[in-house]
Formats: structure tokens, C-alpha cells, sequence
């Protein structure tokens, strides 16, 4: 039923998932798919809920190799923080070819104006969006705490301030991916330079330059990046599991 819910959310949107059109595609009584989930609000939590778990199994994973890539390679530590930095954004920028179901899901969850979760209900997958938050943010307050970035001037505890510069980069470099839908005809622009890949790489470069990284430290960064990426070891997919019930690990 998650399966079937995500392709419907791909092939028509957040507004044509309903309980009958759900029922219909698993070929279902609508009464059986209210025995699993109460209402549409209690299904797209569970969906974002399981397409979160799907994300965050992936940053694991692939952090695993960047770790063991440079403690191998023995990178100084500004370094090797802005390397994991760098191959985050990679990862969020592969998501549609690593995760696609779940990344189209979120990204028709994060357009739809009317949001049709109640807010019981929505609350509910907050924790796990935060955690996954919470883990990218880790990555900026070490990266703060090396010395390659510099720290955000505030009285706030580094964890929140680092929150605030992951809200800004995951929000840049999805905006960026977006531009990829525009078209170069009848413009003077390339398609190369509307390159969401190009275009989401370079808001992260440029961030980072902006948070204080030194230019010759962001370049050895982005140089042992090629490197993984040329031996196939910057980015893993997630590993497929059972989805587990939302209130699971939320609960207590």
C-alpha cells in the first residue's frame, strides 16, 4: 500500500492520492485501506515518515565510506569537515537518481500549497525530520569547531546556529535543482548553465566561501571528492527494509 501510495503521488500528485484511488490500484475493498490508515492525513505522514527513514539510511551509508576514505587518506580535520560538507550536497542532489520515489514524493509535499496533514498527525514525523536535520547540522558545527568555517556571531548554542545554516543551504540547493525545469530556448542561456547539478554545486561552493571556508581548503574538499566519485565511493542508495509503523521509534 506505501508502495502503490508513492507511485500515485508521482504519477498524479498529492491531490490525486485518495483512499479509493489507493484501494483501486491495489485492487482492494477502500474499507481495507482505512484498516491500515485512518485518513489520507495519517497516510502522508506515514510516507514522508518512511521516505525520511529512506533518506537518512542513505547519509549513513554513504558517510560510512567518506569516513573511512579519510581517515585512510589521513585529511586534516578543516578538511575532512568540509569534504563530508561537500559530499552531503552531492547526496541531496543525487536523491532522484538514488531514492526517486521518496525524493518526488517530498518535493510534491514541499509545492502543494494546502497542506491535507492535520496537524496531529503531522507532528508526528517532526522528530525524525529533525534528527535527520540534526545529523547535517552536526556536520557544520564540526565544521565550525575545526576552524574551516567560521562560527554564525549569535548567542545561541552552536547546534541551533548550525540549524539555521542547514535550513539555508538544503533550501538553496534545492531551489537551484528546480532551475533544471526551466528552458534554454528562445533564451541566450546554455542548458549547461541551467544545469541543476551545475547550478546546485555552485550555491554550495558559494555558501561555504560565505560561512568563512578558506578557498585552498573548499578546493583540496572538492579534489578528494572527485577522487571518491571516480572509485565509486561518495554515494550509497539505501538499504531496502520493511517499513516500520510511524509511532515505532516516536513513542516514550
Amino acid at each position: 500500500m506505501m508502495a502503490a501510495a508513492t507511485e500515485l503521488v508521482a504519477e498524479s500528485g498529492i491531490e490525486g492520492l485518495t483512499m479509493q484511488a489507493l484501494a483501486d490500484r491495489v485492487d482492494c475493498a477502500v474499507g481495507t485501506i482505512y484498516t491500515y490508515f485512518s485518513s489520507k492525513s495519517a497516510l502522508l505522514v506515514e510516507l514522508q515518515g518512511d521516505a525520511i527513514r529512506t533518506i537518512q539510511d542513505s547519509l549513513d551509508r554513504s558517510r560510512c565510506e567518506w569516513d573511512q576514505e579519510i581517515e585512510r587518506a589521513d585529511l586534516p580535520d578543516d578538511v575532512a569537515s568540509l569534504v563530508r560538507l561537500v559530499a552531503f550536497s552531492h547526496l541531496f542532489i543525487a536523491g532522484p537518481e538514488l531514492y526517486p520515489r521518496e525524493f518526488e514524493l517530498l518535493q510534491a509535499l514541499i509545492s502543494t500549497p494546502v497542506r491535507e496533514e492535520s496537524p496531529e498527525d503531522a507532528a508526528k514525523v517532526v522528530p525524525r525530520s529533525l534528527a535527520l536535520l540534526a545529523d547535517v547540522a552536526a556536520l557544520i558545527a564540526d565544521a565550525c569547531s575545526t576552524g574551516a568555517l567560521s562560527p554564525v556571531p549569535d548567542d545561541a548554542p552552536l547546534e541551533q546556529r548550525a540549524l539555521v545554516r542547514t535550513i539555508r543551504l538544503a533550501g538553496a540547493v534545492n531551489g537551484t535543482m528546480l532551475v533544471s525545469n526551466v528552458s534554454a530556448v528562445g533564451t541566450p542561456l546554455s542548458d549547461a548553465l541551467l544545469n541543476g547539478r551545475f547550478l546546485a554545486l555552485g550555491v554550495t561552493r558559494d555558501l561555504l566561501l560565505g560561512w568563512g571556508a578558506a578557498p585552498e581548503q573548499l578546493h583540496a574538499a572538492e579534489c578528494f571528492i572527485t577522487t571518491l566519485e571516480s572509485r565509486d565511493l561518495l554515494l550509497r542508495g539505501p538499504v531496502e527494509a520493511a517499513a516500520e509503523p510511524l509511532g515505532s521509534d516516536l513513542t516514550g
